[in-house]
């Protein structure tokens, strides 16, 4: 019988847990597209960088990424140079952990942070910034941006060309 009940219970939460992945909300496309252009547009601060330092504060849970930017797009503010990003370790992740990669280059779309912590990271940057849906590249040219991906570069920088994003500052 206690078998019975626990081969019953199992079917259930599969049939649940399968119920609810069914639910999710799926995007087109399209629908990235329009919700990118939102991004572009609503963004103060847009700039492609490579993390170079992860920071964490546990007890607030929060984590700082200095970021070397390599192309700003947007933000007359920013400069060539380091910035610091903090977020809360569970903002855009799954399991707590920080979301971007030491080592690795993203596009980020950042808001100001207003913050004393980190204050012992120096930066060539004086504004704190946080961020949304980074644009990470991976393989030699590809990049991927929520669940869309651009097979190459070129294609993600025309895409910011046609919604007005123009590379103001590069690293030589």
């Amino acid at each position: 019988m206690n078998t019975i009940k626990r081969i019953i219970t199992m079917t259930l939460i599969i049939f649940c847990y399968s119920l609810c992945n069914a639910q999710k909300i799926h995007f087109t496309n399209q629908e990235y597209e329009a919700m990118h252009k939102q991004d572009i547009r609503n963004s103060p601060y847009i700039f492609e960088g490579k993390v170079i330092q992860i920071s964490s504060i546990n007890k607030e849970g929060i984590t700082c990424f200095t970021i070397s930017i390599t192309k700003i797009y947007k933000g007359s503010e920013l400069k060539l140079g380091t910035i610091k990003v903090l977020i809360a370790q569970t903002e855009n992740t799954d399991d707590g952990g920080p979301f971007l990669s030491k080592g690795c280059t993203y596009v980020i779309f950042g808001k100001p942070y207003n913050s004393s912590l980190f204050e012992s990271i120096v930066t060539d940057n004086t504004i704190k910034l946080t961020y949304t849906d980074p644009i990470n590249f991976y393989g030699k040219d590809g990049a991927t941006w929520d669940n869309l991906n651009y097979h190459s570069r070129d294609s993600l920088y025309s895409f910011f060309k046609e919604n007005g994003l123009t590379v103001q500052e590069q690293k030589k």
